[in-house]
């Protein structure tokens, strides 16, 4: 099941935000290795976690629980990609602008779910995003991930990289910068993707915003001319 979180109805989401602050320091921090400046243990929050992120989250389908979360931050503020990776965007510098937003905090917890369930999953929260840009008018996203998951994203979204990949010694992997582009193709291959791996007794994206909801978000986060 889908949950939107903005500065809103986050009051609503009070335990789950927790849940998601301690699910992303166990999988990012204990798990991969990364370092976050200035995180306190057991709970990975920093900077970007801020009143204008909108938060993406799936929930088990049997158990309720958190199972998979990301966030959204308008590039025409400070974000991540231009305080700390600036570096990383060498061939097209950091783009900026109203509707291109950014994508980060990408996050599925193998401790609480396998196989074909992380497959829908992922498939499921891609399919989330895309349509959550369509309706609040996002037509790019850029994003900061390991090398070989750039290839994979090209199977939803049309990307082109802003930089070469780096080295991070942290967790030993190797990082590229990119802009996804979110448009009508996108949402189309979303769905196949999706459909691949959905059946009747999953639908995590049921929950997806109404006109009503979609206007809400406008003017709560400032996004001029989104229809």
């Amino acid at each position: 099941m889908t949950e939107i979180i903005t500065r809103t109805n986050r009051y609503l989401y009070d335990d789950i935000m927790e849940d998601m602050f301690e699910q992303r320091y166990r999988v990012l921090i204990k798990g991969l290795g990364w370092n976050v400046p200035g995180c306190e243990v057991g709970r990975d929050v920093d900077a970007f976690d801020t009143e204008d992120t909108v938060y993406i989250i799936e929930c088990h389908p049997d158990t309720g629980q958190l199972i998979a979360s990301c966030r959204l931050n308008p590039t025409t503020k400070p974000h991540l990609m231009s305080e700390v990776f600036p570096h990383q965007c060498e061939l097209r510098g950091v783009p900026q602008a109203d509707t291109i937003w950014e994508l980060s905090r990408l996050v599925y917890d193998p401790e609480r779910m396998q196989g074909q369930l992380f497959k829908k999953t992922r498939a499921a929260l891609k399919l989330a995003i895309t349509e959550f840009c369509l309706a609040t008018g996002i037509q790019a996203l850029t994003w900061l991930s390991r090398r070989e998951m750039f290839a994979s994203t090209t199977t939803f979204w049309s990307t082109r990289p802003l930089g070469g990949s780096q080295f991070y010694t942290d967790d030993q992997q190797h990082y590229v910068a990119a802009i996804s582009e979110i448009d009508e193709a996108a949402l189309l291959a979303a769905k196949a993707k999706f459909s691949e791996y959905s059946d009747e007794d999953l639908v995590l994206t049921s929950r997806m915003p109404s006109s009503a909801w979609r206007q809400s978000l406008v003017s709560s986060i400032g996004m001029g001319g989104a229809t």
